[in-house]
């Protein structure tokens, strides 16, 4: 394709869960003839989710032919390329991370933990990795909290009941506040370095693929400072309250409709119309 196309440097970034994929995690047709469209005009797509660069080859596995510009994973602590196989950037926590978690664990001990640290999960026993060990027996480690390492942090999750999951960030927002405390669900939260968030990603990864234009878009809690920092957002119908009441947000219809073609048809209708 010779020449500029009409969606050419303009970045969108999308959540998963609620927001890319249908209920059930279902790939949406219109989704992925609209980007077929989106990216030979020129634009690039990808994702922001809070899976590991690995758990989203697992729950979406032809991901790397769907986006075409590098995913921010693990809530934010990383920029990665699929097609390259290769990270571009990670932040990891300082090492007050590990006193911290340790007072919520003691605080709260009915909890389940899981600290990613770089490629690699370390849990305290066997329930914490759920189902997920037989899939992943060489990125898991399962030891004793005194035993874990002490650098290299890049998420730290908390999960179990969601009335723990309420308290624990009641507790530990107002004690922590150079830590970034969000969930994905509503039994779990995890907790970011400030410099290692969604919203934080934004501009490197915008920077890094020359767009001119950014688009976010998500659904849910964990979505809100990414969608706060884009110069433009949007969300689907099924968007939590708080997500659809943030200023200058595009309404979208649902995941399960199609969300993202929706967005890109109300872009392209723009370019002409200048008017969304």
């Amino acid at each position: 394709m010779s020449g500029k196309g009409i969606f050419d440097g303009i970045l969108i970034v999308s959540d998963i869960d609620g927001t890319f994929l249908g209920s059930g995690s279902r790939i949406v047709s219109r989704n992925i003839e609209a980007l077929k469209r989106y990216k030979a005009g020129g634009g690039r797509f990808t994702v922001a989710t809070g899976r590991e660069w690995y758990l989203v080859l697992r729950d979406v596995p032809y991901m790397a032919d769907i986006v075409n510009a590098p995913i921010i994973c693990c809530n934010g602590a990383e920029i990665y390329d699929l097609s390259a196989g290769d990270t571009i950037t990670r932040v990891h926590h300082d090492e007050a991370a590990y006193e911290m978690t340790l007072d919520l664990m003691t605080a709260f001990p009915s909890l389940r933990l899981k600290v990613t640290i770089d490629d690699i999960w370390y849990c305290r026993d066997e329930s914490e990795i759920a189902g997920d060990k037989a899939m992943f027996s060489d990125r898991i480690r399962v030891m004793p909290y005194s035993d874990f390492p002490r650098g290299g942090w890049m998420k730290i999750l908390f999960w179990g009941d969601p009335k723990d999951i309420v308290r624990i960030k009641e507790y530990g927002v107002p004690r922590y506040p150079d830590f970034v405390f969000v969930s994905a669900h509503d039994n779990g939260v995890e907790i970011q370095s400030p410099l290692g968030t969604k919203a934080a990603m934004l501009p490197k990864l915008k920077e890094a693929v020359g767009a001119k234009e950014l688009w976010a878009v998500g659904d849910y809690e964990n979505d809100i400072l990414m969608l706060e920092a884009a110069e433009n957002r949007a969300c689907p119908e099924n968007a939590l309250d708080i997500v659809k009441a943030l200023p200058g947000i595009v309404r979208l219809c649902s995941n399960d409709e199609g969300c993202t073609a929706d967005l890109i048809e109300k872009i392209e209708r723009a370019k002409s119309s200048q008017a969304i």
